[in-house]
């Protein structure tokens, strides 16, 4: 079909493909290349659906579905700055894959979930683990072994 975006398979451009033969340009050619050579139809069907399967395949690999956000869920999100930020899951959204967010300033957002991301740690066990922490037992040492206070 025509109206079809054509996929590169190795038989030329889509305007040799459509018209049969190399277009005209200020680069110097041989006649024979001008002469029109008709590709068949189901060559470049064929070829076409070659190069789809061998696309999915290596997409398929790696592509793995997106688990489900429990509602109360501490999550990352993305946002328009590219940073990812802390928020928590408020109710999933009307559309597929879209959840509504509560982030730390209190704005209530609509994000697709490939835009969020779970919360490995317990943020409960962290902060409490920081408030019994004193001072006096944050230090680190450098490569020379002294310890810095």
């Amino acid at each position: 079909c025509p109206s079809k975006k054509l996929v590169n398979v190795g038989l030329g451009s889509p305007a040799q493909l459509l018209m049969g033969h190399r277009l005209r340009s200020i680069l110097p050619t041989t006649t024979k290349q001008l002469k029109p050579h008709i590709i068949c139809q189901e060559v470049v069907y064929s070829r076409g659906k070659a190069c789809q399967r061998r696309q999915q395949m290596y997409y398929n690999r790696s592509a793995r579905p997106l688990t489900h956000l429990p509602v109360g869920a501490p999550i990352h999100f993305q946002n328009e700055d590219g940073y990812w930020r802390p928020a928590t899951v408020t109710k999933l959204a009307n559309t597929q894959r879209s959840y509504h967010i509560q982030t730390g300033e209190g704005q209530v957002l609509r994000r697709n979930r490939r835009h969020l991301h779970e919360n490995k740690e317990d943020p409960t066990i962290t902060s409490t683990q920081n408030k019994h922490r004193s001072p006096k037992d944050t230090h680190t040492a450098n490569k020379a072994g002294l310890t810095i206070w």
